[in-house]
């Protein structure tokens, strides 16, 4: 047998790791903790104050959790049909949310319903308090846009020609309360201003029907997503499109996320 000459194996060495704040920030992440629901997730809402809790929109039920335990605190279940887009108001002491018989329901800390406002004729999907705290817009498949007084429970102002399809998304400025934003599957984005007379201050368009929306921290960029894309818009050069990413290839669901069956939590170690 011919004799074999042994391979001459050259041991490269390793580059060393550039540490960068990316690399820092996802290094930061721990493993994320699974919590299960029985049915298909609409909405995620965390609450913006003490105590830090979070709520879950699935199916005829909101379910509020403790972030830190991960239990269940809260069960809301005063739908007679399937909830959706339950969210906080900024305090964390009130919580409102639609449904698909075109109420929306306004609850209190102990899960009594303070609130149940009429009007929409079709299910409402999304539902945001201003940032005065004042008052309450619902967006509904009505192709209507209410805002609603949560004292008196009387409606201030009703936006019925704005859209020509469902209205499924919308978002509240986060500074100035009588700035607001509603996109629907007509495509169409429309803003409001309450102050002034003509409804409608801009109307642009995001090219596919609109999931979700929220407006950034500093109040002067909004974010739709909706078909393939998420458009960023520049609110104080007259909704001027800032850029685009159409890096899915499926139909986006939120801004956010997309909905799951199971709620994935992520902690930054040392917050």
């Amino acid at each position: 047998m011919q004799n074999l000459l042994p391979l001459n194996k050259r041991r490269l060495q390793q580059r060393a790791q550039v540490e960068t704040p990316d690399s820092v920030y996802w290094g930061r992440l721990a493993k994320p903790e699974l919590l299960k629901e029985h049915n298909t997730i609409d909405y995620l809402d965390f609450s913006p104050s003490d105590p830090d809790n979070f709520a879950v929109t699935c199916s005829e039920r909101v379910q509020i959790y403790n972030l830190v335990t991960k239990l269940l605190i809260r069960n809301l279940s005063r739908f007679q049909k399937t909830a959706y887009g339950a969210t906080f108001r900024q305090d964390g002491l009130f919580l409102a949310a639609g449904d698909e018989e075109g109420y929306v329901k306004l609850f209190d800390s102990t899960r009594n319903i303070m609130r149940l406002f009429k009007g929409h004729t079709a299910p409402v999907h999304r539902t945001f308090f201003t940032a005065d705290k004042l008052q309450l817009a619902s967006f509904g498949d009505d192709k209507s846009v209410r805002l609603r007084d949560l004292a008196n429970g009387k409606v201030v102002q009703t936006y019925e020609d704005t859209h020509t399809d469902y209205v499924r998304a919308g978002a509240m400025h986060q500074q100035a309360g009588h700035i607001f934003v509603s996109g629907g599957y007509d495509g169409k984005i429309n803003l409001y201003d309450t102050r002034a007379k003509t409804a409608v201050q801009r109307t642009v368009d995001h090219g596919a029907p609109v999931e979700s929306m929220l407006f950034l921290p500093n109040g002067s960029i909004f974010v739709s997503a909706g078909g393939s894309q998420v458009r960023l818009w520049d609110l104080i050069n007259g909704c001027r499109l800032f850029t685009m990413m159409s890096q899915h290839h499926k139909q986006l669901l939120s801004a956010t996320g997309i909905r799951w069956q199971e709620i994935a939590l992520w902690r930054l170690d040392g917050r």
